[in-house]
């Protein structure tokens, strides 16, 4: 449970008080859902193939997500992100 909360607390620490801002938006937000779903999913033994698997499962929900959100919230809503 802590090891867990502390990881997600690194991870959107580093995503929101270090890139957000920095660099562009889209592709930091990927690069925060990928890196969450393989941290949180990873599993010790896990095969070349099931490791693929993740990654490639991993990049296409992050890349989705991330052009979602981006499209949402200036197509529809109108605010501009960072």
């Amino acid at each position: 449970g802590n090891r867990r909360l502390l990881l997600t607390a690194l991870l959107t620490f580093v995503y929101a008080g270090v890139l957000v801002g920095r660099t562009p938006y889209t592709p930091v937000t990927a690069l925060f859902v990928f890196a969450f779903v393989v941290v949180f999913e990873w599993r010790r033994g896990m095969s070349f193939r099931e490791k693929g698997r993740l990654g490639l499962t991993a990049a296409i929900l992050a890349s989705v997500f991330a052009v979602a959100v981006s499209y949402t919230f200036e197509r529809l809503f109108l605010v501009t992100l960072p």
